[in-house]
C-alpha cells in the first residue's frame, strides 16, 4: 500500500486522556499513584504513593509532596553548579489530572506544578 504510513495515526483529536477523580481509584483497583514531574534534564520522575497515604495527602489546604530544590539539578550521578542541597519545593497537585496507568495495573498517575514552600518577601 502506497498511502499505508506503517503505524497509527496520533494526533490530540484521536486520544483522550481518561481521568478520574480520587474517589474512584479503590473502585478501579488502583493501589498505587504516582506523583510524576519532569526534571530540568527532561528525565520523567515520580514518587510512588500507596493509595492509603495519598488519600491523607489531600487533606490539606495545600495538598502536595515537598521536593528539594537540588533534585532539579541532577546531571547523571552529579549536581550540576548553582544547585545545592538547601531550599525545597511543593508539588501541589492537581487532581482533575488524576489518570489510570494503562501500562501498570493498579496504578494511577497525577501532575501538576511546583510553588516554593515559604513565598519570597514580597510575593
Amino acid at each position: 500500500m502506497a498511502n499505508d504510513p506503517g503505524y497509527l495515526p496520533y494526533s490530540p483529536q484521536t486520544t483522550k486522556a481518561q481521568t478520574i477523580t480520587p474517589a474512584l481509584l479503590p473502585a478501579n483497583n488502583v493501589h498505587t499513584v504516582r506523583i510524576t514531574w519532569v526534571d530540568l534534564i527532561n528525565n520523567i520522575r515520580f514518587r510512588a504513593v500507596p493509595l492509603s497515604s495519598f488519600q491523607r495527602l489531600l487533606a490539606p489546604s495545600r495538598p502536595g509532596v515537598m521536593i528539594a530544590q537540588g533534585a532539579f539539578g541532577i546531571a547523571g550521578i552529579t549536581l550540576a553548579p548553582g544547585f545545592g542541597p538547601v531550599g525545597e519545593y511543593l508539588y501541589v497537585l492537581d487532581l482533575s489530572t488524576i489518570r489510570l496507568c494503562s501500562y501498570a495495573a493498579g496504578h494511577a498517575s497525577i501532575v501538576r506544578w511546583f510553588q516554593d514552600m515559604t513565598p519570597a518577601p514580597g510575593r
